[in-house]
């Protein structure tokens, strides 16, 4: 009973609305429930400052997120196109034809093993977001007896002022037969 009271001077008065009142004890225990109710009725000035700043900072936490996860899918997008270029490249050399001559070194045509400057295969709207590429290609003989070379495709990019980065595929390869 006297928890509901919040403004209890002696046990039957009790000060609302700064006026001095006299009640019974039945009135007193219905009229402190509705003062209870109706001074928990609305929200204090901090406590609407505190849940507007929590909503301002998950928002933020949220276009952070957002803009992460989109700049990551780009990256993965173009680092995908890279390695699909130097794939493409790849397949060109290991397609070229190659008889085995017992004392030759170049095997392949010499085009095939030069740099290539190339856009990268996105979807882009216009033509000023493209984002270029090229593919430096090394032949290495790796042995003569069994003849294998080396086929090394780098595809070197440029990614949004974050700096250059090489997708590299090798593979190994033996003369036509």
């Amino acid at each position: 009973m006297a928890g509901y009271l919040l403004y209890q001077i002696q046990s039957n008065c009790v000060f609302f609305e700064r006026r001095l009142f006299v009640r019974s004890i039945h009135e007193e225990l219905f009229i402190s429930a509705r003062e209870v109710f109706l001074r928990r009725r609305a929200f204090t000035l901090i406590e609407v400052v505190l849940s507007a700043a929590i909503a301002v900072f998950v928002c933020a936490a949220i276009l952070k997120c957002y803009t992460i996860a989109s700049r990551r899918s780009f990256y993965a997008s173009c680092s995908l196109s890279a390695n699909l270029e130097a794939m493409k490249k790849l397949e060109n050399v290991i397609n070229a034809t190659w008889k085995y001559t017992a004392g030759g070194t170049n095997i392949f045509i010499p085009s095939l093993t030069n740099n290539d400057p190339e856009n990268l295969e996105m979807p882009v709207s216009g033509a000023t977001n493209l984002i270029n590429c090229t593919n430096y290609t090394t032949v290495t003989q790796v042995s003569t007896n069994p003849p294998y070379v080396m086929i090394t495709v780098k595809c070197v990019w440029y990614y949004n002022g974050l700096g250059n980065f090489t997708n590299t595929i090798a593979c190994i390869r033996g003369p036509d037969l």
